[in-house]
């Protein structure tokens, strides 16, 4: 598999952790305003990483957030102690 082919298939697996833990919407639904950025957004997907920025006009405890929101439900999202 050449480098192109690798990065195809990267996205094609990014996309679709996004879709199926539906983060993206997660995050809309209190305010966020998500943008992909990044190698995804670039389209030269090597590094198996998925980079978001997310704006929002609320001052948000982003730990409290994660711990006690919908999210830490979501597909795929498993419980981690940071």
């Amino acid at each position: 598999m050449d480098l192109l082919e690798y990065s195809k298939h990267n996205q094609e697996v990014a996309w679709g952790i996004l879709d199926n833990t539906r983060i993206i919407s997660l995050w809309e639904s209190i305010g966020g305003r998500v943008h992909i950025v990044g190698s995804l957004k670039t389209g030269l997907l090597i590094h198996k990483d998925i980079d978001m920025h997310i704006y929002t006009d609320r001052d948000l405890r982003i730990r409290q957030f994660f711990r006690h929101s919908k999210v830490c439900g979501a597909a795929g999202f498993k419980r981690n102690s940071v």
